[in-house]
Parts: structure tokens; C-alpha cells; sequence
């Protein structure tokens, strides 16, 4: 992983369950979210999201990027 590149931090809705995508905007952040972590120039993508009464807090990592 490049450590000098972007670091980037993405707000919104993301997916709980990564095959259950629940609305529009989820379905852009499902998406975008791994399309900026493919760039050469970005080290890092981080998705804040919020769920109002759907679950705990914790983390997920999808790949070494993202």
C-alpha cells in the first residue's frame, strides 16, 4: 500500500450486509467507494456511515485499500 497517496474519507449510507444493497444512494457508495480505492493515486479509502437503530458500531475492511 502507497502511504504518500490520497487519503480519502467518503460520508454516507453503506451496505450493512455487502450483497444487501437497501436504496439509491447505498448503491452509489457501494459503488463508488471501491472505484476511488482502485486509483493508483489513492492509499487509502475510509466510509463513515450511520444506521440509526440497525446495529452496533464497528468496522469492516474490505481490502487493503478500503
Amino acid at each position: 500500500m502507497r502511504s504518500n497517496g490520497l487519503k480519502v474519507l467518503l460520508v454516507g449510507p453503506y451496505p450493512l450486509e455487502p450483497a444487501r444493497v437497501s436504496g439509491g444512494v447505498e448503491a452509489v457508495m457501494s459503488i463508488l467507494a471501491p472505484a476511488i480505492a482502485a486509483h493508483s493515486d489513492v492509499s487509502h479509502v475510509t466510509v463513515l456511515s450511520f444506521h440509526n437503530g440497525l446495529g452496533g458500531s464497528g468496522t469492516r475492511r474490505i481490502d487493503e485499500k478500503l
